[in-house]
């Protein structure tokens, strides 16, 4: 078959797979036996039957571009995983899935995720995150703001603005990295109090 083909090659960085929209579980059998970096799939559900498979892969990272929503059963399963997890397009997630979620000890890429509400904020700063990445949420209030400034792992906002406002709030972030891709142009007033 060509997913067994595929697996074989050993020479593939990444094998990225967005136009696979379904796959079975024999399927992710095949392809978990990808060596390279990356497995980056299409697949718009995820049953947990595959999810059990996928888990067994041998990639660091295993991504997931069409994505629209997981099931806690789903959710146990892929947090179990060892890998970096990349869910680009799931928009929102339940409490409970996002609890599960960070019990994942690796990288994890929300970065489909558009809005957090406090209750979801709480939920994914439960627990200490090597990294996590909200890079299309574009505006948070202080009060989440004071929320994600407790995750002690590297954190990614896709903030369209940085306010004096929120950068005395976030200048008390506990993490190791904080990056805000989408700005490009800071205020005098919050150059200042970032420089302290």
């Amino acid at each position: 078959e060509v997913s067994h083909a595929l697996m074989n090659n050993n020479q593939i960085f990444g094998l990225f797979l967005e136009g696979l929209e379904s796959i079975s579980p024999e399927v992710a059998k095949n392809l978990a036996k990808h060596k390279g970096a990356w497995l980056y799939l299409g697949i718009r559900q995820i049953t947990p039957e595959v999810a059990k498979e996928l888990v067994k892969s041998q990639s660091e990272i295993i991504g997931f571009a069409r994505l629209e929503q997981i099931t806690p059963e789903v959710a146990h399963i892929l947090a179990g995983s060892n890998h970096a997890l990349s869910f680009d397009n799931l928009k929102e997630i339940s409490p409970e899935v996002a609890r599960i979620l960070m019990t994942h000890e690796l990288a994890l890429f929300l970065n489909g995720l558009e809005i957090l509400t406090p209750e979801l904020s709480q939920a994914l700063v439960t627990q200490d995150r090597h990294y996590l990445d909200f890079s299309k949420v574009k505006t948070i209030t202080p009060e989440k703001a004071v929320i994600l400034a407790k995750h002690t792992g590297g954190l990614v906002l896709g903030l369209n603005e940085l306010t004096p406002e929120m950068a005395r709030i976030l200048i008390g972030y506990q993490g190791n990295s904080l990056s805000f891709p989408e700005i490009h142009e800071i205020s005098s007033e919050t150059q200042a109090i970032l420089s302290k």
